[in-house]
């Protein structure tokens, strides 16, 4: 990997490689950077636009600086939060940036696992709880590795 000569962008850039090889991973194939950077983002929007603007900074603030640029794209807090309630609707909504696009996008759900997945194992639980408490119960089934008192939530 080439030295940007900035500890911190040298830093972030590592820890968003290591973010998408995790994801590529869990969607089944380490080497497939570009359906896990399409899943990384679209479940991140999800995830940005269920929350209020406050929830959405303290979450991000647990994020690789380029993962939270991802996070931030194209965000518009005054539309927030979006109301889905269902897993259906959590899907309809990941689903939309999936379809931008080509075909080897994961399928909604996976690409839920996989970033709940990667998540939990990259981001400290205390930081990320009320994050997974403000998702809607059939989305929260998806995150795991959850302790069984947050589960009950």
């Amino acid at each position: 990997m080439a030295d940007l000569g900035l500890k911190v962008l040298d830093r972030t850039v590592q820890d968003t490689n290591r973010w998408l090889r995790e994801t590529a991973t869990q969607l089944g194939d380490e080497d497939a950077r570009k359906p896990a950077y399409h899943a990384l983002r679209a479940v991140l929007f999800a995830l940005r636009d269920r929350t209020s603007a406050d929830l959405a900074a303290d979450f991000s603030a647990q994020l690789p600086l380029l993962v939270r640029g991802i996070f931030y794209e194209g965000y518009r807090p005054a539309d927030q939060p979006k109301d889905y309630r269902t897993l259906d609707e959590w899907n309809d909504e990941v689903r939309r940036e999936l379809d931008q696009i080509p075909a080897d996008a994961p399928a909604p759900e996976e690409a839920t696992r996989a970033v709940f997945t990667v998540m939990s194992e990259e981001l400290d639980w205390g930081a990320v709880r009320k994050t997974f408490t403000s998702l809607p119960e059939p989305v929260r089934t998806l995150w795991p590795g959850v302790p069984e008192e947050a589960a009950k939530d």
